[in-house]
């Protein structure tokens, strides 16, 4: 089956780059994202009042990193085909 997919399904060079370079600009979303996270942290200590506000960005920067996460890790499964 492998043979019959490399001699039909010929993927250029570019896309492969393409791909590994979208999977590496998430990869960076993903550590940015985490250290907004941490900073957000911090600021909760500073900014007793608005708390609340603070673990609702931080819920919402933590999806964001498991939507990112998810398309990293599909990335990863089709370089795997590739």
């Amino acid at each position: 089956m492998h043979d019959l997919r490399s001699q039909f399904c010929i993927e250029s060079p570019s896309t492969l780059q393409e791909l590994n370079l979208k999977k590496e600009e998430f990869e960076g979303k993903i550590i940015a994202l985490e250290e907004e996270i941490e900073a957000l942290h911090d600021l909760k200590g500073q900014f007793p009042d608005i708390q609340f506000k603070i673990e609702q960005v931080k819920a919402i920067k933590s999806r964001e990193i498991s939507n990112f996460q998810a398309k990293v890790n599909a990335m990863k499964s089709l370089t795997v085909f590739f």
